[in-house]
């Protein structure tokens, strides 16, 4: 059987549950849209890797996502990317932050801080 390369996937709006960061890593080099958003996945997002130099869109708002935004995603040449109502913590990755300077991206999480949200204590 051959190998299977997706490039876009979209799951939003559908009230799915549990860990969706099998959908990220490594092994997904073609995959440059990811849409997750409305939905209840729970998963440490501290722990995900992208292929950056494929990446362009990634919605994961309004789920229970946890932990830090990992410093790769700076890495990532963004067209949309957001991750607002989620329960991330921790300081934004300031080479993400550069190209992103819209607050709403990041708004309604646990304890995100740093630009383009409040300092980091």
């Amino acid at each position: 059987m051959g190998e299977i390369s997706i490039q876009w996937i979209d799951l939003s709006m559908n009230q799915l549950t549990g860990d969706a960061s099998f959908l990220f890593g490594q092994d997904k080099a073609s995959l440059w849209h990811i849409s997750l958003a409305r939905n209840r996945f729970s998963f440490d997002f501290s722990n995900i890797s992208i292929v950056a130099s494929i990446m362009e869109d990634m919605d994961l708002r309004q789920n229970n996502i946890s932990g830090r935004i990992p410093a790769s995603l700076g890495d990532a040449s963004w067209d949309q990317f957001n991750v607002s109502y989620n329960q991330l913590c921790g300081p934004i990755p300031q080479s993400l932050n550069s190209q992103l300077g819209d607050p709403t991206m990041f708004f309604h999480n646990k304890c995100l801080c740093g630009f383009p949200l409040s300092p980091c204590q």
